[in-house]
């Protein structure tokens, strides 16, 4: 009787769309080709402060995702001077639009309060 079933997961990957990627020039195929290759389950887009490279992703995840690999979206919010980062993950019935309006009413509030 199998009590538990593991997945490996990366929750935490940056794009070129995140300053500190070494590679400006990969490309959303690419970049996922060599996520689904690595033997991963599931893999979180989350850049710095951005989500830029979401949409790029969208359109064509479907190529990727199967029963054994899922794509998920995220943000990495960098929220101090002293690297404390919050990392969120979206709930994936979230579209791309209403995840970049989130990130916008977040940034507008966030604004607000300093």
């Amino acid at each position: 009787m199998a009590l538990a079933k593991w997945y490996k997961i990366d929750f935490h990957t940056h794009t070129p769309e995140s300053k500190c990627f070494p590679d400006k020039e990969v490309t959303p195929k690419e970049w996922l080709k060599t996520a689904k290759d690595s033997g991963l389950n599931a893999v979180v887009v989350s850049d710095h402060n951005s989500v830029g490279w979401i949409r790029k992703i969208e359109e064509i995840k479907t190529e990727f995702e199967d029963e054994k690999f899922k794509i998920f979206y995220g943000i990495e919010l960098c929220v101090s001077s002293d690297f404390t980062h919050f990392l969120i993950i979206f709930d994936d019935k979230m579209s791309v639009t209403e995840i970049e309006d989130a990130v916008v009413q977040y940034l507008v509030l966030f604004t607000h309060l300093l």
